[in-house]
């Protein structure tokens, strides 16, 4: 029983180096997926979290600035009209700083931010106490306390509400940074590892070319065309044809044309001396033939002659 192992056909070989191939192009594909996907997630996050915070921070800062002019306005103009009307300016800027803090406070996430948000929350109500103070004074016409307020506690208090704002602004363009950073480096890991993987598919498909092309030209013993020649001028009865295999090479096609070549030369000449020898012994036979014909000639005429001495010696005895 045969137990040898069972060689792959050429089709298979073929088939597999190309599976081969196409695994590195999907294990490409899928990195790609995972790299963009994973890049996808950190840009929203830059766009959707950190940098969205630091531009409400800014906004917040600007309305605290608004707040700020506004009550000492209050405490310059002398109309009481005119101190309603910042005193109005106050109050919409609180307002709009408020909605643009609580969409800051909903996506606060991790612990250090989440303490950011509890000391500007702090800070804010310490802040909007004094501003509600300095802008009772002014609405009151007590411009010396007013002034005195503003340039003490409200002073003191906007400026650690700035201080922790600021705290959390700085605190998003870092993470931003780190983001920014992130992202970078896993660009550049994932161009470093898609070039391996395109040297990694490079090599495959030469070696596996490479591997294809020295098995078919071993089995055929030469390039396609040389083959097809050779073919050609044994089927057109050329035996006289110089088939010369590569060395030691008695597998391939060209080796069993060669060996084809040398037996069907032989089968002919054999053919061609018994044609001889038919041919010699046609001749012999025919030749035999003809002298028997000229013997039996001979002797018809012997026969007759002896017929005629016959004849004559009856009609002799006869008188």
């Amino acid at each position: 029983m045969n137990t040898s192992p069972r060689k792959l056909s050429l089709g298979a070989r073929i088939g597999a180096g190309f599976a081969g191939v196409i695994a590195i192009g999907l294990v490409v594909a899928f990195y790609s997926w995972v790299t963009l996907r994973s890049l996808g997630g950190q840009v929203h996050e830059l766009v959707t979290d950190n940098l969205k915070q630091v531009e409400q921070v800014a906004e917040v800062r600007e309305r605290i600035n608004v707040i700020a002019r506004s009550v000492r306005n209050m405490v310059l103009v002398a109309a009481k009209g005119e101190r309603e009307a910042q005193q109005k300016q106050v109050q919409d800027a609180r307002a709009e700083a408020g909605k643009t803090l609580d969409a800051l406070y909903s996506s606060a996430e991790g612990p250090e931010e989440n303490r950011l948000i509890v000391d500007i929350k702090t800070s804010r109500a310490a802040y909007i106490g004094a501003v509600d103070k300095a802008v009772q004074l002014a609405l009151s016409g007590d411009d010396d306390g007013a002034k005195a307020l503003i340039n003490g506690d409200l002073q003191r208090t906007q400026d650690e509400y700035f201080k922790h704002l600021n705290g959390l602004y700085d605190f998003q363009a870092k993470q931003a940074h780190v983001i920014g950073e992130g992202a970078d480096h896993s660009m550049s890991r994932a161009t470093t590892v898609l070039a391996l993987l395109a040297l990694a598919a490079i090599g495959v498909g030469s070696l596996v070319a490479w591997t294809i092309t020295r098995l078919v030209s071993r089995q055929l013993g030469g390039e396609p065309e040389e083959v097809v020649a050779l073919t050609r001028a044994i089927a057109e009865g050329n035996l006289a044809v110089d088939i010369r295999p590569r060395a030691g090479d008695t597998q391939s096609i060209v080796a069993a044309m060669a060996a084809m070549r040398t037996q069907l030369a032989e089968v002919v000449g054999q053919v061609r001396y018994a044609s001889d020898s038919i041919a010699t012994g046609s001749s012999q036979i025919a030749s035999g033939n003809a002298d028997l014909s000229s013997r039996t000639e001979t002797q018809a005429s012997n026969l007759q002659q002896t017929a005629a001495s016959m004849e004559e010696l009856t009609g002799t005895v006869r008188t």
